[in-house]
């Protein structure tokens, strides 16, 4: 801890400072005697957290030796006005691209965009999607209310639960007399009947062992 705190103090000797960026970090360079011959020490400084992606590429390429002088004030303020032109260009042209893409989609449902502005189109977007979705609630409460309706008329009843179908039988079956009469006992009669007709008007005799 005191070797590096003793190394601080030293780099403090001799250095100059040649600048810095606008998000406040400070550049410094030193000349310094490395095995017997005298190089430039180049570093930087960080106002905060060390992060060196966030650094301006013109400072980047002084630090590594790509350019031999130091970024000048007038340098920085031109090349961060050509930044910022570039932001404005890129903004622009991805606006352009979104009222293109917006226009496409509003002429495919036939409505004529041309002279409408991105605000206006995503308005109209938002009600025709609006009331793309009433349209299809409506379709679903109609069709609810038909199949209400047929169970209503179906089962004579006031109620919209579904019915379940039964089969009908063929004839209904015919009321059972209380007190049905007893069949002829044929030994009292002393006389079997015998068969008598043919065809539709056959009539079967009492049978007799």
């Amino acid at each position: 801890m005191i070797r590096r705190f003793v190394d601080r103090l030293l780099s403090y000797k001799g250095r100059v400072k040649v600048g810095a960026d606008k998000y406040g970090n400070s550049y410094y360079q030193k000349q310094e005697m490395k095995e017997g011959a005298l190089v430039e020490r180049r570093w930087v400084e960080y106002k905060g957290e060390p992060d060196s992606t966030a650094l301006p590429v013109e400072w980047t390429s002084w630090l590594s030796g790509t350019r031999k002088g130091a970024p000048t004030p007038e340098e920085v303020a031109a090349l961060e006005a050509h930044r910022e032109n570039a932001r404005k260009m890129a903004a622009l042209y991805e606006k352009k691209e979104e009222e293109r893409r917006m226009r496409a989609r509003l002429t495919q449902r036939g409505v004529k965009a041309d002279d409408l502005t991105l605000e206006n189109m995503e308005v109209m977007m938002r009600q025709i999607s609006g009331s793309d979705l009433n349209e299809g609630a409506e379709s679903s409460t109609k069709e609810d209310s038909s199949h209400t309706k047929y169970t209503r008329v179906r089962d004579g009843q006031e109620s919209s639960e579904p019915s379940v179908w039964q089969p009908r039988t063929s004839r209904s079956p015919k009321e059972v007399p209380k007190n049905p009469t007893p069949p002829a006992n044929p030994s009292s009669s002393g006389s079997a009947e015998e068969p008598q007709g043919q065809g539709d008007n056959f009539q079967p005799g009492t049978w007799r062992p």
